[in-house]
């Protein structure tokens, strides 16, 4: 087989894939959003990865002992804490060593890495369908989904895993069209690292594991059809290499936290059957009037449907292992709605990881058209239409995006293209900063104060693990994991380095254990008290 040209070749079709990614990255106004500081949505998750980020720049060197600003660890000593495989966190420390921590290199490290994504994106469906136009759309096609755009700059790991794993297949594709073992390799080490970043990331691969054991199981009649593996022992032990660093890994992290006490994230099943109806019945609302939509418009979901029709009507014409890799994955995705269904209530990044599923629906359903419909693969208005698709869904992706990004609550219907869903604009209209909204900028006042960097704090009123103590620049405890207002434990965090008490709510100063604590007012800031704590005589 002639050699086929690489993602990163300098063809005509790879430049107006980087031209259109620009274009479309203008219109998400990505130069703006880069140098913003952590948005409202899921403000919780994203400051639990900047403060990992920011504990490797100013904390310590070791990759093996990850840590964040809260303090609940070791006895409430330490923020030591483990969870997802800390690679970019620990890239990005070690780039703020040099550059001095500056939230504009994160955001850019997920941009760049969501490019190489829709690159290796394109490059595996222009093989497969010997068409850049298509390979074009299909590419940014999923960069045209709000919440992989939000959150593909947005500090959380989920993108970045999802780009590995779209990595990981374009080397599969070398290696069905190649069959050289070293791009089998190379797919198992991006599939493993994005799972590493992100569990759900390893759909993929556990897919292909059912495709490998397929193949293993039928060796025999691997000649008489197409088969993307042989079958081998080589192959299999690749992929258990990759299963092993994965298990290696959250072994340690559930060690690791197991010696020093503490745990910001939820490594586990959510599924359905532990919510109650009540809980069951507000996620599955907001799940389809809401979350659905942040995935993809309405638009892109009847594509979807008009594929798997299609392919329905047309599987004989599919080879059996693609079916299967077809299946393989449809029923992963409705397993893991299943798993982890309160995700619907609003947690919209959970669900970034599987729309693998319907790349590879619209890709086989490509093939299944070329191959059947010439005449509507190559006709004009297909392509036309298809374009236009795009063009749509960048549009509303814009607009969703501008209504994420509005922290004022007053946006109205005539200042929006009517291209949003129903429930959407009192949904974003809806988002602010809550009760973190007084110390988005409170910092250089702290430093007025006296307040200096290493100095531990409590702020009582933030109820996230990380987020008051990024904007502050501090270190210390807040509501998370704590009781306040029992007695002695004011007492023990003071012991623990605590000299600052931040509070807006008044109630704080008349609780009958608190309040004795909060004699000393410092100043008040934006309705942020602050006062110097004193041990009780």
């Amino acid at each position: 087989m002639n050699r086929v040209r690489k993602p990163t070749s300098q063809s005509k079709t790879v430049w107006w894939l980087v031209a259109l990614f620009i274009a479309m990255s203008s219109a998400y106004e990505a130069g703006r959003v880069l140098h913003l500081l952590p948005q409202p949505h899921h403000l919780w998750r994203q400051a639990d990865c900047i403060s990992l980020a920011w504990n490797y720049y100013d904390s310590t060197w070791n990759f093996f002992q990850p840590t964040i600003h809260n303090l609940f660890s070791d006895g409430y000593t330490t923020g030591k804490t483990a969870g997802e495989f800390p690679l970019i966190y620990y890239l990005v420390g070690m780039i703020w060593r040099i550059t001095g921590p500056d939230l504009f290199i994160y955001r850019l490290i997920g941009f760049v890495l969501h490019f190489l994504g829709t690159l290796a994106l394109f490059a595996s469906v222009k093989r497969i369908l010997q068409s850049a136009f298509w390979a074009i759309c299909v590419a940014l096609l999923f960069y045209a989904s709000p919440a992989i755009v939000y959150f593909g700059i947005g500090f959380l790991t989920d993108v970045p895993a999802f780009d590995l794993a779209l990595i990981g297949w374009w080397y599969t594709v070398r290696y069905a069209t190649e069959g050289q073992h070293k791009y089998w390799t190379w797919a198992v080490f991006f599939f493993s690292l994005g799972m590493l970043l992100k569990v759900t990331a390893g759909m993929s691969l556990v897919a292909l594991a059912g495709l490998l054991a397929l193949s293993t199981l039928y060796r025999g009649n691997a000649t008489a059809q197409w088969s993307l593996f042989k079958g081998s022992r080589r192959e299999w032990a690749t992929m258990a290499i990759g299963f092993l660093a994965v298990y290696a890994w959250y072994a340690y992290a559930a060690w690791y936290n197991g010696q020093h006490g503490g745990k910001y994230t939820f490594n586990n099943l959510w599924p359905i059957w532990d919510m109650d109806p009540a809980a069951r019945r507000e996620a599955w609302d907001i799940g389809r009037h809401i979350v659905v939509f942040q995935i993809f418009d309405t638009s892109v979901w009847a594509l979807f449907a008009v594929a798997l029709g299609a392919l329905l009507v047309k599987v004989r014409a599919l080879p059996k292992q693609v079916v299967v890799l077809n299946a393989l994955l449809f029923v992963g995705t409705v397993m893991f709605v299943l798993f982890w269904f309160p995700a619907l209530n609003n947690h919209d990044y959970y669900f970034i990881n599987p729309t693998i599923t319907f790349a590879v629906l619209l890709v086989s359903f490509l093939w299944v058209l070329k191959r059947n419909y010439p005449k509507i693969w190559n006709g004009r208005w297909a392509r036309l239409a298809m374009a236009g698709l795009l063009a749509y869904n960048v549009a509303y992706t814009a607009q969703n995006l501008e209504m994420r990004y509005d922290t004022s609550g007053t946006m109205g219907a005539g200042e929006l293209w009517p291209i949003y869903h129903e429930a959407e604009l009192p949904h974003w209209n809806g988002l602010n900063y809550w009760s973190l909204e007084p110390v988005v900028h409170i910092q250089p006042a702290l430093r007025a104060l006296g307040i200096q960097p290493d100095d531990r704090v409590i702020f009582a009123d933030d109820w996230t693990i990380n987020a008051s103590f990024l904007f502050m620049g501090n270190r210390g405890w807040n509501n998370y994991g704590n009781h306040l207002n029992e007695p002695g434990w004011i007492d023990m965090l003071i012991a623990n380095g605590a000299k600052y008490f931040l509070c807006v709510d008044p109630k704080w100063t008349w609780d009958p254990v608190t309040g004795p604590y909060l004699q000393d007012l410092i100043g008040e800031v934006n309705g942020v008290n602050v006062y110097r704590l004193h041990p009780l005589r």
